[in-house]
């Protein structure tokens, strides 16, 4: 099963086709996900059959759930990087510590979610029309 071939022949109401750009990282079942080296951003999409009631009257729900989702994703990429990364690759230069008022170490072993509590992942919401459809599209930083 491959989203992209879904994608590709139309199977959910609309057809797409990616640009040479992007490089195909992972296509199973209901997600795919691409990375543009050009423009050093990664690319997911993933079919669900989950209906969403984007009514305005819905605004507290929607942002109360993009929260907890946008998190949940940026702190789980944030730990899979941080068990990648070696943790001897500390920045170099400067005292870290006077600048963020925390050591270095910490910068790597805990996500600015968790940090800042009231910083977010979200980048931009924004209400569109995709096919003829509501849609919500929310950008937000995985790591």
């Amino acid at each position: 099963m491959s989203l992209l071939a879904d994608l590709r022949n139309g199977t959910y109401g609309i057809r797409f086709h990616p640009p040479p750009v992007f490089a195909l990282e992972v296509d199973e079942g209901t997600f795919a996900s691409f990375r543009d080296e050009e423009h050093r951003v990664d690319w997911s999409l993933e079919f669900s059959p989950l209906i969403v009631d984007l009514s305005p009257n819905q605004d507290d729900v929607l942002r109360e759930d993009r929260r907890i989702d946008t998190t949940a994703v940026f702190e789980s990429c944030f730990e899979s990087g941080r068990q990648r990364q070696d943790s001897s690759a500390v920045v170099q230069g400067g005292d870290l510590t006077e600048s963020f008022g925390f050591p270095p170490e910490r910068l790597l072993s805990v996500p600015r979610t968790k940090r800042d509590p009231a910083w977010s992942p979200v980048v931009s919401v924004a209400r569109v029309t995709f096919g003829g459809v509501p849609a919500l599209q929310v950008i937000y930083r995985m790591a």
